[in-house]
């Protein structure tokens, strides 16, 4: 069971929680998050516990995933969603076709593709970058092509302990 609260808050952020109940019927935040409405220039910046933007469905909920199985290096490498605690800043460039920027700053408190690991950081342990374009085929089609990039660190030494680099085309109807 889920429940998903989003509202906004004022003119210039809104904000969303989900809560679920896991199969040992603990309440669990998968998502709680500001984000901006009006940064203007088609900035916006995201704060909190949230998915990722990276790739093509893992900011997406599994159970919205319909009769769609995510790619194989998402699922070897991020599992189902990666999510963490941090900030994301994305920018829409103002173009006929679709393009999307964006970078992460996160606590890296799971390592990514190990699920419910739990690591006791604070601060800047991880970070991903992506870019994405797209566009409309017809009234009911549409592509779209991105590239990501996710680094996460140990607490200790500071060498990088993951690097996910991803490139997938994507089409969807």
């Amino acid at each position: 069971s889920e429940l998903f609260i989003s509202a906004n808050i004022d003119p210039r952020f809104r904000g969303a929680v989900l809560a679920a109940r896991s199969p040992e019927n603990k309440v669990e935040i998968e998502e709680a998050f500001f984000e901006t409405l009006s940064l203007g220039k088609g900035a916006t910046l995201k704060g909190g516990r949230f998915f990722s933007g990276m790739g093509y469905w893992n900011a997406v909920h599994p159970h919205a995933w319909d009769f769609t199985d995510p790619s194989l290096v998402q699922r070897a490498f991020l599992g189902k969603n990666y999510g963490d605690d941090g900030v994301q800043l994305r920018w829409v460039a103002p173009l006929p076709v679709f393009v999307q920027l964006g970078a992460e700053l996160g606590r890296g408190k799971d390592f990514a593709g190990m699920g419910e690991v739990e690591r006791n950081t604070n601060g800047k342990s991880s970070e991903a970058f992506f870019a994405k374009v797209g566009g409309d085929i017809g009234a009911s089609n549409s592509w779209q092509l991105g590239a990501s990039h996710l680094r996460q660190r140990t607490t200790n030494t500071g060498v990088p302990m993951f690097d996910y680099n991803d490139l997938q085309p994507s089409l969807t109807g």
